[in-house]
């Protein structure tokens, strides 16, 4: 019984379904995501015969053989680099090819080096409670001259929440802590609000002035 029921289900026959052919959207998107790992594609690099060139004022340069703007770019010493694709304008054509003109190792050098500067000194947040304790107080305090010292604006924060009656505190508090503090910085903005006090801390390779205007919301 179960050979004959397995004969009778190979001798089905299979229907085929036509594939239907990819939009233009869905090329583009395919386009996208087979070149997104890719590294820059540069000079002869670039697969498209015809580039767009976007020149150092935001001129662009339509329908121009890229074979030509990779000579014109080694004239200058530089690389013709693709910077973007997009969309085809008619139905079914290639995708528009966006290129410009500079030295693509100096230029990616230069990014990384701003990158990782902007990495080590990107701001930090410290927190202070109004009524900390003094050895707690003391360690935030020497955080917070670590930051400056590194190059780090620091987010000065301290709260007291809806203890209102704790504010004098938060003021004293926030009037010890640039006492302690004996590293050049310039106070970039201060707020005190009904919940406590921000203050932005940004260092400084020189003693300048460490007050800033206050500004009181009691709203």
């Amino acid at each position: 019984m179960l050979q004959r029921v397995v004969q009778i289900a190979g001798a089905v026959p299979r229907r085929s379904f036509p594939l239907r052919p990819a939009t233009p959207a869905l090329q583009f998107l395919r386009h996208l995501s087979a070149n997104r790992t890719k590294r820059v594609p540069l000079n002869e690099e670039i697969r498209s015969p015809i580039v767009n060139v976007v020149d150092d004022d935001g001129n662009i340069r339509d329908a121009v053989d890229k074979r030509t703007a990779v000579k014109e770019a080694k004239k200058k010493g530089v690389d013709l680099v693709q910077v973007a694709l997009q969309p085809p304008k008619t139905p079914g054509g290639p995708p528009i090819v966006l290129c410009k003109m500079f030295n693509f190792r100096q230029k990616s050098q230069a990014t990384a080096k701003v990158q990782t500067e902007n990495r080590m000194k990107g701001d930090k947040d410290v927190e202070y409670k109004a009524n900390i304790a003094a050895n707690d107080e003391l360690v935030k305090n020497k955080r917070v001259k670590g930051f400056l010292e590194n190059g780090h604006p620091v987010n000065l924060i301290i709260a007291w929440g809806n203890r209102f009656e704790r504010r004098p505190m938060g003021l004293e508090l926030y009037d010890r802590i640039l006492a302690f503090l004996d590293v050049p910085y310039v106070v970039g903005k201060f707020k005190v609000n009904n919940n406590g006090v921000r203050a932005r801390l940004n260092p400084t390779k020189r003693a300048t002035a460490k007050n800033a205007p206050q500004e009181y919301d009691d709203n």
